[in-house]
């Protein structure tokens, strides 16, 4: 069928509506591409999450079983400086004592 006024087809003078949306924005498809780019970027980071988690849990083990050693070196120094002092103070007290006197005219029992 064909306009009598324009012996053209009605379709053929206008363009279809997908090109005009396009012609109307002509970045559209640029703007496309960057939320599919960065859709795909949001996938890597979410499909990285479970490996970060694992190395994150790992450090955080290491660091604590680093600082439990830590505190068990401590720990066992401050035992033997109680140790040390301690034995210090009793020889101090040993050699500070004055004998009993010996008494060389009885038998003992």
């Amino acid at each position: 069928m064909t306009d009598p006024t324009t012996d053209t087809a009605p379709d053929a003078a206008e363009p279809h509506a997908a090109e005009q949306e396009q012609a109307a924005a002509p970045g559209i498809n640029a703007l496309n591409g960057q939320i599919a780019d960065a859709i795909a970027a949001a996938g890597a980071v979410v499909g990285d999450a479970a490996a970060v988690a694992t190395g994150s849990l790992a450090q955080v083990i290491a660091q604590a079983a680093g600082l439990a050693m830590l505190n068990a070196v401590n720990a066992q120094q401050n035992a033997y400086i109680t140790a040390n002092a301690t034995t210090a103070a009793t020889v101090a007290r040993i050699l500070a004592a004055r004998p009993a006197p010996v008494d060389e005219g009885k038998p003992h029992d």
